[in-house]
């Protein structure tokens, strides 16, 4: 072993310094690379020295002094300093972007989405040139013609206004970028149903409007396929909502937010609870029109009310609708309030929309003020509509303490 003052003239060699102990961490690896590069240097210096320098005699501790102390200066002289590497979570909190610098339109836009929008286009059109009488006459006179057996009060239609306008926003919408995935979950589950109700409810449109008997004769065929297609969106939207909920929060999102509910859920509901009380009075405006009898036109209108109300009563006590309760209610009420303004006698299709709207009024209000229930079987059937904008059922170990609406 070598005596301490050569060590200190000269230095520890490579194999004479014992090795630091690996470690993987930043510090470890930059005290290691720090002492290597220092080594490097010794040796450079000492080959340097050797090879330029004759060896001298020694001159005592003087000279072995001042030859350290000029070894140390020059070792000292390029000391390189190695930054660790930061690897540790940054406490400094991003910066929100700015409205617009976000992204506005989505890159993923598929023939469905530009099929609704033009199909949706096509619906409006037809809406705003029946309303303005422009080219045809309004639908309330037809109904004031045809009338008044089974027909809705006017301000009744203001419920179509609501709904193509919930169906404008989710046109647009779907266009837009959307991070949360509801989106396109709610939009598989719809698929192409919307635009055959929009296509059957334009045809029904133009056929009433048109005032002929031949027209009138066939809008209850397209009236019932727009019902169809809205009690089939409605149902498949009631049994897979919940899946599609749940799927969102396995893949770490939120699940379907009150915006999903308020712009592809409640469009349907409001549509289904208008549809079937419309049908009976397409059907009732048909029936006038080919036996021109008000007693044969009263009987079908009673007896539509009434199969009207008992397919509501299924839907409303299967998914707890509250949203389609109301639109139910709304329009069979609006018949009933009609029937004075004819200056007629009390009519009995007045008195059957008053009982069916009172029976369907009574049970909305019932399941959306009692208690709510946990569904035990834990499927797609046991998941219902809440009024704000969430499942009013989860499976059995799901409890809902949000209020009557499961807002999440």
């Amino acid at each position: 072993m070598p005596s301490e003052s050569e060590l200190l003239v000269r230095g520890p060699r490579s194999d004479e310094v014992e090795p630091l102990p690996y470690d993987a961490g930043p510090e470890t690896e930059a005290l290691r690379l720090q002492a290597e590069l220092t080594e490097q240097h010794r040796t450079s210096l000492d080959s340097a020295n050797s090879a330029t320098q004759a060896p001298a005699e020694d001159a005592g501790p003087l000279s072995r002094e001042l030859s350290s102390v000029s070894l140390t200066s020059n070792a000292s002289a390029t000391v390189v300093t190695v930054q660790p590497s930061d690897t540790g979570p940054s406490n400094t909190t991003p910066r929100r972007p700015r409205i617009w610098q976000l992204p506005f339109c989505a890159a993923d836009t598929s023939w469905l989405h530009v099929s609704n929008t033009v199909v949706y286009f096509v619906l409006f059109c037809v809406n705003v040139l029946v309303n303005s009488e422009a080219v045809w006459p309004g639908v309330r006179q037809v109904d004031r013609k045809y009338g008044p057996i089974v027909t809705p009060a006017g301000w009744a239609y203001h419920i179509r206004d609501l709904t193509l306008f919930l169906w404008g926003m989710a046109m647009c919408c779907q266009g837009l970028v959307e991070s949360k995935g509801w989106k396109e979950g709610l939009l598989e589950v719809i698929g192409h149903t919307w635009q055959v109700l929009w296509y059957s409810d334009t045809i029904w449109l133009v056929l009433h409007v048109s005032g002929s008997p031949a027209g009138l004769a066939l809008a209850p065929f397209f009236s019932f396929c727009a019902l169809v297609a809205a009690l089939a969106v409605q149902t498949r939207l009631a049994w897979a909502v919940w899946d599609v909920h749940l799927e969102l929060q396995e893949e770490g999102f939120e699940g379907v937010p009150p915006l999903g509910y308020l712009f592809y859920v409640y469009p349907c509901s409001l549509a289904s609870g208008w549809l079937l009380v419309l049908h009976c009075h397409a059907t009732t405006v048909a029936v006038t029109t080919l036996a021109g009898a008000d007693q044969v036109a009263l009987t079908a209108g009673c007896v539509s009310l009434v199969l009207a109300t008992a397919v509501a009563l299924l839907l409303l006590v299967r998914f707890r609708d509250v949203v389609f309760g109301l639109a139910f209610t709304w329009s069979m009420a609006s018949i009933w309030v009609a029937g004075f303004s004819a200056n007629d006698d009390y009519r009995p299709d007045q008195l059957v929309a008053f009982f069916c709207a009172l029976v369907l009024g009574l049970l909305t209000y019932c399941i959306a003020a009692g208690p709510q229930l946990s569904a035990g079987g834990g499927g797609a059937a046991a998941a219902g509509l809440g009024l704000l904008g969430g499942p009013l059922h989860a499976p059995a170990h799901h409890t809902n303490h949000n209020g009557p609406g499961g807002l999440h």
